[in-house]
């Protein structure tokens, strides 16, 4: 069984500036450049692969781009968890992810509950991350913006779970034209 999910890779020169980032909160799990990507459905662990590659080989979509611009945190009831990078939300990015979702729900995989908000996930937090620390970074990089990057496809990822953290491996990937 696969653990799959549906996302964009913003190449590597924006992946590497991103590292640059990536220092300065005690306890934070970095997430290493490679790994970076910006999730557009999350999918889980299925046993339909095939049919998620033929239905995501349906979708018909031109490039666009997208931008960076900023970083924020992730919380559950006050705790921070998740610390990213903010993707500029815009018109073509919400329609690949929703003609994503709405590939995925014609094949029956149940919609996703969560709403879609683009990021770059940077560092996993846990309660030890110390609070001025977390504060201090989200301002010193509140204006940090990567110039806009073409987006020419988007790809199945498959995640594993690691003792340092998930590693993702893309599975396939599909052209827009």
């Amino acid at each position: 069984m696969l653990r799959l999910f549906a996302g964009l890779d913003p190449g590597r020169t924006t992946k590497q500036s991103l590292n640059t980032l990536c220092y300065g909160i005690e306890n934070a799990r970095w997430v290493h450049w490679n790994n970076m990507h910006v999730t557009l459905r999350f999918i889980g662990e299925t046993l339909e692969y095939k049919r998620i590659v033929q239905a995501l080989d349906e979708i018909d979509f031109h490039p666009f781009e997208i931008s960076v611009r900023g970083v924020g945190i992730f919380s559950n009831k006050d705790i921070p968890h998740t610390l990213y990078a903010t993707v500029e939300e815009s018109e073509d990015l919400s329609n690949l992810q929703a003609l994503i979702e709405k590939k995925l729900r014609e094949i029956g995989l149940p919609l996703d509950k969560r709403a879609f908000h683009p990021h770059i996930t940077l560092a996993r937090l846990d309660e030890r991350a110390p609070g001025a620390q977390i504060a201090d970074f989200l301002t010193r990089h509140v204006l940090y913006t990567i110039p806009s990057m073409k987006i020419e496809d988007f790809s199945l990822y498959s995640s594993k779970r690691r003792d340092t953290g998930s590693e993702y491996t893309i599975e396939q990937s599909f052209a827009l034209t």
